[in-house]
């Protein structure tokens, strides 16, 4: 669902190109647009000034810098090396591996690889660049955490929504400890789900304590209650939130109860992404006074 894309920095640099292509990534796109090698911006604003008039070199630019549009539409380099010389037979190079580009959009494609876009005739309804924003998965752990994890090794947050969450239910405790493992360390580790009637915050905090067993010691893990009020939005949908974007799930955070069950996979809009991230933070009030418990490292 989301993939990693290499683009030609002389591509980039020139207007007409990134204005098209620009628009075209970030989490909602499912496609990220990977910094490759590592002083590719720099080599694209370089560029711009030779190839554009000052006012679109100085639009690339500013787009590029901007803090909230790279954090959704770009990534590092995530170890392909950059041996120098021409760019493209480089970026080829690591398609054989691992880490390969789902496409490469380059000024043309001398070796005619289905792989490698020339910038200006592709058609961008069609695979490799074209891709699906949901997908059905089967409601076991190793599919819930696979649809989320392109998104997630680039993370530093992990916001886990879902109102039924239950700790004490292995259907919900092997998807989060996926989730979670991803990374070893996160900024922001939480969950948030509905305030259980009765609350007891004693209670609560010994059930969720367990989930924190199998993550790193320093890791801490904040649990948020939302009240379901009248007047009130109340707590529903589920989503997998991070400081990128977002990834809804249409059934649950949980295993299903056998595993031929399926529940369906989206990405999320930026817009509707922006706004999810204002609604739950902690600070929100969007449904009401919540109820928090922080657990550090997994001991009181």
């Amino acid at each position: 669902m989301i993939h990693e894309f290499a683009v030609e920095p002389e591509v980039m640099a020139t207007w007409e190109h990134f204005r098209l292509l620009w628009k075209d990534f970030g989490v909602g796109e499912g496609r990220f647009l990977a910094e490759y090698p590592n002083d590719w911006r720099k080599r694209v604003y370089e560029l711009a000034d030779k190839c554009c008039g000052p006012v679109h070199a100085n639009s690339i630019k500013s787009r590029l810098q901007d803090q909230d549009s790279r954090r959704a539409k770009l990534v590092g380099v995530c170890g392909r090396d950059f041996n120098g010389g021409e760019w493209l037979s480089n970026a080829i190079r690591h398609q054989g591996n691992e880490r390969r580009f789902r496409a490469i959009v380059a000024r043309s494609n001398p070796l005619v690889r289905p792989d490698v876009l020339p910038a200006a005739e592709f058609d961008p309804d069609s695979e490799p660049w074209y891709v699906g924003r949901e997908k059905p998965v089967r409601r076991v752990a190793d599919e819930l955490v696979g649809a989320a994890r392109p998104l997630l090794q680039h993370c530093r947050e992990l916001v886990c929504v879902d109102p039924h969450f239950d700790p004490r239910e292995t259907r919900y405790q092997r998807p989060f400890e996926g989730f979670a493992q991803i990374q070893t360390r996160w900024r922001r580790l939480e969950i948030h789900r509905a305030l259980p009637e009765p609350f007891r915050k004693d209670v609560q905090k010994s059930n969720y304590r367990y989930l924190l067993e199998t993550l790193p010691d320093m890791t801490s893990l904040t649990v948020v209650f939302w009240p379901r009020l009248m007047d009130r939005d109340t707590i529903h949908a589920r989503y997998v939130l991070t400081e990128r974007g977002a990834i809804g799930y249409d059934w649950g955070l949980d295993e299903g109860q056998n595993p031929a069950q399926t529940t369906v996979v989206r990405l999320v809009e930026h817009e509707n992404y922006l706004r999810l991230r204002e609604q739950y933070r902690r600070d929100s009030h969007w449904f009401g006074e919540p109820q928090v418990i922080q657990i550090e490292g997994g001991r009181e």
